[in-house]
């Protein structure tokens, strides 16, 4: 998780990349507002998808400034020898290029990590939750979508 969270804080795409795991076994599932909206990007949201929209996000991202992204109320629900399911409320803080705007992102996540052929662990499912009692910021998946070109 510590890879994960790094790997948006300073904007490093190829560890947010290695976060995943590939061979087509990853699967998103976005918060139901950002599917009802955006239903055509997620239909068939794949590592590529996700590698695609993160790159724009950090492109939006201003210059030297860290992304801020913080968990909440987060713990592991369940282990097994081979897998775990990581849940988390989240909020985000995107310093876009424009002056003076700050883009605010938060919901609620459950992140199922299993381990790879390779030894390390990795996202294999990621469940992406708006938050009920929160609808002045969208969700994780509404931010995906937004930068997703």
């Amino acid at each position: 998780m510590q890879n994960f969270l790094n790997s948006v804080r300073y904007k490093r795409l190829q560890n947010y990349s290695d976060c995943f795991i590939g061979n087509g076994k990853y699967n998103f599932i976005p918060a139901q507002d950002a599917f009802a909206t955006y239903q055509s990007i997620f239909q068939n949201w794949t590592i590529a998808e996700e590698q695609r929209s993160f790159k724009s996000i950090i492109s939006a991202a201003s210059g030297d400034n860290t992304i801020s992204l913080n968990f909440e109320k987060s713990q592991y629900q369940y282990t097994s020898p081979d897998s775990i399911i990581f849940a988390a409320n989240y909020e985000i803080h995107l310093p876009t290029v424009q002056p003076l705007n700050l883009e605010k992102y938060n919901g609620r996540m459950l992140l199922t990590i299993s381990q790879a052929i390779d030894g390390t662990y990795k996202i294999v499912r990621w469940s992406d939750f708006q938050t009920s009692n929160d609808t002045i910021y969208p969700s994780w998946s509404i931010l995906k979508a937004r930068y997703y070109n």
